[in-house]
């Protein structure tokens, strides 16, 4: 992995540069359009629909956005420990249909659009 040399300090100060705003749109997009998640002019990075376990990825990516976001500012919503848990199997699922697919070229898109989505749009 790309940051993985750099110790716990260069993976935490990555991780807090992501743009998770964008990285929710390129998951939206794989959820809703799988055969065409990227926009004109980008549409060659994806040339076939992505793999089953890659669109359950991006959905999933999105609802545990969703309940984190509920979980840190919406003080109004208690968290039930049902929801919470289903949560967790739904990032447990992930990881484990990642590891299967995490050589494949559409997965290399996939994560390279999650860092540079936002500014491929700009630059399309």
């Amino acid at each position: 992995m790309l940051f993985s040399i750099g110790g716990a300090s260069l993976r935490f100060q990555t991780a807090r540069a992501f743009n998770h705003s964008a990285m929710r749109k390129v998951c939206d997009a794989y959820v809703r359009s799988p055969a065409r998640p990227f926009p004109p002019g980008l549409e060659h990075l994806n040339p076939s629909a992505p793999n089953e376990r890659l669109i359950y990825i991006a959905n999933a990516f999105t609802r545990l956005q969703e309940g984190r976001y509920a979980a840190d500012y919406d003080l109004s919503t208690e968290i039930e420990i049902e929801y919470a848990s289903e949560l967790v199997r739904m990032a447990e699922r992930s990881l484990t249909r990642f590891d299967a697919i995490q050589s494949l070229p559409e997965t290399t898109v996939f994560l390279t659009a999650f860092l540079l989505a936002d500014r491929w749009a700009r630059r399309g």
